[in-house]
């Protein structure tokens, strides 16, 4: 008699205890969504705002790219 296919369920549960006896463990992981709308708003405007250098930041970072031109290896 041939063997029954294993479920799914038995499958993933021997995976886990596979993994456990790795010494690893589940985590899981809430991330956005990508695509929706409101989302992608709000990213466009806090990437527009990181993006935007304010007159002491702009300063710095000519002030940076001067120092970084005399020194030896960073071209």
């Amino acid at each position: 008699m041939p063997a029954q296919p294993s479920s799914s369920r038995a499958r993933i549960a021997r995976h886990r205890a596979t993994q456990r006896s790795r010494g690893l463990r589940p985590v899981v992981l809430w991330l956005p969504n990508l695509n929706d709308p409101d989302y992608r708003t709000r990213l466009a405007e806090e990437c527009r705002q990181l993006a935007a250098l304010t007159a002491a930041e702009e300063a710095l970072a000519e002030d940076f790219a001067q120092l970084t031109a005399r020194a030896d290896g960073w071209r």
